[in-house]
């Protein structure tokens, strides 16, 4: 599997092309900001992209919906929970539109979903806490966790929706599930290794 990571909009968001190694098949997940840039990626890397999917609803994770499906004419997978936010505008953020239009097909994924391009597929863990519709899109030894996880850090939950309980909950079912050599793909900063944040990432560590 080929990982893309491209860093978009004012507040770094990770968009990352998933491709397979040996075919054109591919997925792209959270298109935060700058639609040329992803356009440019999947060009560049001839990919044939099945579908985008969004880890969450927050605009800078889903800015770029709009253009991008326009160019590609696929298909947005996000958790139900989470699909009023692509349909509302976010003023704070300064976006005056909605990040789908009813031209964009909005299409929900759920918990044990897999979400295939070619022969691979992505598993959807419903991880909430940063939002409610929060996700986690996992593979053998890799996991793209958007807001959820970060490299010594997690998501905020002071935004509307959010739950620290949730939050704390979702993070133990990754530290039990998870592969200590899990390669770790947030939504924001640098990919990390799920070892490195049982060993360092505070909000992981067991209450003493």
């Amino acid at each position: 599997m080929r990982i893309i990571q491209l860093v978009v909009g004012p507040l770094a968001t990770n968009c990352y092309l998933v491709q397979e190694e040996s075919s054109p098949h591919a997925l792209i997940i959270d298109p935060g900001a700058e639609p040329e840039t992803i356009l440019e990626a999947v060009e560049m890397n001839r990919a044939q992209v099945a579908a985008i999917v969004c880890t969450h609803g927050h605009p800078d994770h889903t800015g770029a919906l709009r253009r991008v499906v326009a160019e590609l004419g696929v298909s947005v997978y996000l958790h139900p929970a989470d699909a009023l936010m692509l349909r509302q505008t976010w003023p704070e953020f300064f976006l005056t539109e909605p990040a789908a239009g009813p031209e964009v097909e909005v299409r929900h994924c759920t918990e044990g979903d897999y979400l295939g391009f070619g022969a691979r597929r992505l598993r959807v863990l419903h991880t909430p806490g940063h939002s409610p519709g929060s996700i986690c899109l996992a593979a053998e030894e890799v996991v793209f966790t958007g807001d959820t996880l970060f490299a010594g850090s997690v998501g905020r939950t002071d935004l509307s929706g959010g739950d620290q309980a949730a939050l704390q909950q979702s993070l133990q079912r990754l530290v039990l599930e998870l592969s200590p050599i899990t390669l770790i793909y947030p939504g924001h900063g640098a990919a990390t290794l799920m070892t490195q944040e049982l060993a360092g990432n505070p909000w992981l560590q067991a209450p003493t």
